[in-house]
C-alpha cells in the first residue's frame, strides 16, 4: 500500500506541441472574443434603432388618431350646416 506511483513523463517534443496548441486556442479564443464583442455592438445599434423606430410608429399613430377625430368632427359640422 505505501508502493510508490509512477508519474507519467511528458517528452519535450510532447510538451512543445502541447504549447503550440494552448497558442493556437488562446488566439482563436481572442478572435472569438473581438467577433463577440463587435456583435454585440451591432446588437446594441439594432436596438437603439427598433427603439427610435418604435417611438416614431407611435407618434404616427397618435397623428393618424388626431387627423381621423378632426375630420369626424369636420364631418359633424359640416352635417349641421
Amino acid at each position: 500500500m505505501g508502493g510508490r506511483t509512477a508519474k507519467p513523463t511528458v517528452s519535450h517534443e510532447q510538451n512543445e506541441k502541447l504549447a503550440e496548441e494552448h497558442a493556437a486556442v488562446n488566439k482563436k479564443n481572442e478572435s472569438l472574443e473581438q467577433e463577440v464583442i463587435k456583435l454585440r455592438e451591432v446588437a446594441t445599434g439594432k436596438q437603439e434603432r427598433a427603439m427610435m423606430l418604435e417611438r416614431d410608429l407611435a407618434k404616427n399613430h397618435k397623428r393618424i388618431r388626431m387627423i381621423n377625430s378632426g375630420t369626424k368632427d369636420l364631418d359633424k359640422i359640416l352635417s349641421m350646416g
